[in-house]
């Protein structure tokens, strides 16, 4: 599977709030686009954050909104690569950057 195809998968797993499954599908593919120097690789890592972060919201454990906040950040750190990758992950980065308006991240 291409990171494309993938990345549209991440997009539905997110609107459907189905984080955990998001989080695994581009997990998959971010050790392969690790291992081969891929240029948006820390911004997918931090899609990857993103997405565990709103799991912990999700599950709404006493430590939840902590927890969030901390994973978050490894989202937040590269958010700043959104503007120079490719459309696809553009588009990512703007459903998390919605998720997490409405979550209070």
């Amino acid at each position: 599977m291409n990171i494309d195809d993938v990345l549209q998968k991440f997009i539905i797993l997110l609107d459907n709030k189905e984080y955990f499954q998001a989080h695994s599908v581009l997990e998959e593919v971010w050790r392969k686009m690790k291992s081969e120097h891929y240029p948006c690789v820390n911004l997918v890592r931090g899609l990857i954050n993103a997405a565990v972060a709103f799991e912990h919201i999700k599950r709404d454990t006493p430590r939840a909104i902590i927890k969030a906040h901390k994973t978050f950040a490894g989202y937040v750190k590269y958010r700043n690569l959104c503007q120079t990758c490719d459309d696809n992950l553009k588009k990512a980065c703007r459903k998390v950057d919605e998720i997490a308006s409405k979550a209070g991240l």
